[in-house]
């Protein structure tokens, strides 16, 4: 099975299948979504373009959209228990 916090949900406002999610699903969510982050960045970093606020700025503020979907998922989570 595939962890369903990783995976695009048919579900209304693109809300997690939460029936289907284990505990250990959000630690390696968690883990894909840091490593998709320092990619994101290293590549803000790595831009040979001189520096503007599209490429930094801007770019810095759309990365990290997997973390950002999942630590409101995860505080609830954990808040319900």
């Amino acid at each position: 099975m595939t962890n369903p916090l990783l995976s695009a949900s048919a579900l209304p406002y693109g809300l997690p299948p939460f029936s289907r999610i284990k505990p250990s699903d959000y630690a390696d969510a968690i883990d894909a979504g840091l490593a998709e982050h320092l990619v994101e960045i290293q590549a803000i970093v790595d831009n040979p373009e001189p520096a503007d606020f599209a490429n930094t700025a801007l770019a810095m503020e759309k990365s990290g959209q997997l973390l950002q979907l999942l630590t409101p998922t995860e505080n609830r989570a954990r808040n319900a228990n």
